[in-house]
């Protein structure tokens, strides 16, 4: 059977190392990570992940939001937004994106593990 593929993009590179530990050691395969929305886009684009853990603030000019934006129109993704600030659920609801879920920081592994077992590839 073949392991589910994640990009991991998450502006604080510590926590994002935390969580491909996570990640690796449920069997999922992670194809990347950065904390750049163009590199995402870029790679999301090259290695086709079947979800792409996404934050919502990245480092360079393209936030979480515009590159999720920017990967439905090339690819069809699952997304899962990071964000500290609870305000945004009701945002990133209403957008064309229709994220998987939205986790408000900071990130339970056991609730992170238990969305992606949701997640159809």
């Amino acid at each position: 059977m073949r392991k589910t593929k994640i990009l991991i993009v998450e502006d604080e590179l510590i926590f994002a190392h935390e969580m491909e530990l996570w990640l690796k050691d449920a069997g999922y395969e992670i194809v990347g990570i950065t904390s750049q929305g163009s590199k995402a886009l870029d790679w999301a684009v090259s290695f086709k992940p079947d979800i792409v853990i996404m934050d919502v603030q990245l480092k360079g000019r393209i936030d979480g939001i515009q590159a999720a934006l920017q990967m439905k129109e090339k690819i069809d993704i699952n997304v899962i937004f990071l964000t500290g600030n609870p305000d945004l659920h009701n945002t990133l609801k209403q957008t064309s994106l229709k994220p998987v879920s939205i986790i408000t920081k900071p990130v339970s592994q056991y609730k992170l593990l238990d969305i992606l077992k949701s997640v159809k590839k």
